[in-house]
């Protein structure tokens, strides 16, 4: 299944189920979420996702799985699968666990955890994906060794990643500084991502990069103010018809930079099989 233009204009659509004020409810409907870098990030995975072709009994684990975006988006489109989110946030599981019933998606689950402590069956699942967790977790190492042991031989893992803030490119003066304040690491650079990945038993098809310069400007323009949340909220209002214009030609156009990595890796198969 193809992962459209339309599809990722409505990314976040489902959190409308979740929404006390009206006008909140009428947005999320109409235009999806209002943050452009979930937009991005979210519709880079998913679309990598289709690109697989996974059968139609495949059992999918969001590992970190925030609002439940994707792992939604998922479960929505491909109502065979059997999809879990882990996620250490009891709120967001608790909303994620109410969009889910509102959307009639019984083959679809959520649990409140660490992914360092975590225990699932080994060579459980067909797809792993996370996006912009790693991070934020001190033990990256052992929580890429438990989505390798889940994972089953042959089976995928989707990762996205941010590049190294001193390494990216800014538009604004004001992003130079850019920080977010629960990375316990300074992000990663694709040696660090390769010699992850690859020391967990992972072997990687391919690493391409996301946030464009266009996709850097649309984050920017929706996150302007970004050290003051109400004024952020405005601006970021103001701001969304362009930034969303920004962000669809960056998921759209080849890239030759950006500022965040997706990549695509497999657990392979014993030898001989």
């Amino acid at each position: 299944m193809r992962f459209s233009l339309f599809d990722f204009v409505w990314i976040a659509r489902e959190q409308r189920h979740i929404q006390r004020n009206p006008l909140a409810r009428l947005f999320y409907t109409l235009f999806g979420g209002l943050s452009t870098h979930a937009r991005i990030r979210i519709g880079s995975v998913l679309r990598a996702i289709e690109e697989l072709r996974l059968p139609d009994t495949a059992r999918v684990l969001e590992a970190g799985s925030g609002f439940g975006y994707a792992i939604l988006n998922l479960a929505r489109r491909h109502p065979t699968w059997d999809c879990t989110g882990v996620e250490i946030n009891p709120q967001d599981v608790d909303n994620s666990r109410r969009i889910a019933q509102a959307e009639g998606l019984a083959h679809t689950h959520f649990v409140c955890a660490s992914l360092v402590t975590h225990e699932e069956p080994a060579d459980s699942y067909d797809l792993i994906l996370s996006g912009d967790v790693l991070e934020h977790i001190v033990e990256d190492d052992l929580v890429a060794a438990n989505l390798y042991r889940w994972l089953k031989p042959g089976g995928w893992l989707v990762l996205h990643l941010p590049k190294r803030g001193r390494l990216a490119w800014r538009f604004f003066p004001m992003f130079k500084g850019y920080t977010v304040h629960d990375h316990v690491r300074e992000e990663y650079t694709d040696s660090e991502i390769r010699l992850l990945l690859g020391h967990a038993g992972f072997a990687i098809q391919r690493m391409d990069y996301t946030f464009g310069p266009l996709g850097e400007v649309s984050f920017e323009l929706n996150q302007l103010f970004w050290t003051r949340p109400p004024l952020r909220f405005l601006v970021a209002l103001l701001t969304f018809p362009l930034a969303l214009v920004l962000a669809g030609l960056d998921f759209l156009l080849p890239k030759s930079r950006g500022n965040a990595f997706l990549v695509v890796a497999y657990k392979p198969r014993p030898f001989g099989n």
